[in-house]
């Protein structure tokens, strides 16, 4: 994971390969993050996207300093 904060929007809508890009980890390792520390939700054509202030959360709970 990323050290530094990621720098997203808080009401913005990222992609699966934006929101790995702004973690700093692979696609598939945030698909494996619970729902419970990090919400997916889904556009009207099922594609998944969160919300930049729930990356900003999980980054924060999940950081190590």
């Amino acid at each position: 994971m990323s050290s530094e904060v990621p720098n997203v929007s808080a009401t913005g809508r990222y992609d699966i390969n934006l929101a790995a890009n702004a973690l700093g980890i692979h696609r598939n390792t945030l698909r494996r993050i619970p729902e419970s520390l990090l919400p997916k939700h889904y556009h009207l054509n099922g594609r998944t996207f969160y919300f930049g202030e729930d990356l900003q959360r999980y980054w924060r709970l999940n950081v190590r300093n």
